[in-house]
């Protein structure tokens, strides 16, 4: 009977215990609110408030109207954030073309300006 308690006994004090701590969750949303150490962020068509007090960042620091992951502890949609990740918005690709159309006009530099220059570089170094 010894036997069995002395083995028994503490794998169920190390299940009741670790089935008592904290999880960890995640979700990801649109930054409304931020002011000193609290963030409110629009999840869906929920409200979520998180306390950023010490939190990691990853990719940057957000500000309002970023879009953001966070991943905290608490309950549901409201706690106290470990790790907020910013999520970059797309690129916008802006296609430059050389306008032909038009003649570039450049005129040499003077004698006077080309020595300015080289005493620039000389005093440089």
């Amino acid at each position: 009977m010894k036997k069995i308690f002395k083995y028994i006994l503490p794998i169920c004090v190390c299940i009741f215990l670790s089935s008592c701590g904290h999880k960890i969750k995640r979700c990801s949303g649109v930054v409304t609110y931020i002011l000193n150490d609290t963030m409110k962020m629009k999840v869906g068509n929920k409200d979520a408030i998180f306390f950023i007090k010490g939190v990691d960042y990853d990719g940057g620091v957000v500000v309002v109207n970023d879009s953001a992951e966070i991943t905290y502890v608490g309950s549901n949609l409201n706690g106290r954030a470990v790790l907020i990740r910013l999520i970059p918005p797309k690129s916008h690709i802006i296609d430059i073309k050389k306008d032909t159309t038009k003649e570039l006009m450049t005129s040499p530099a003077s004698p006077e300006r080309i020595k300015k220059f080289k005493k620039f570089i000389k005093d440089g170094k």
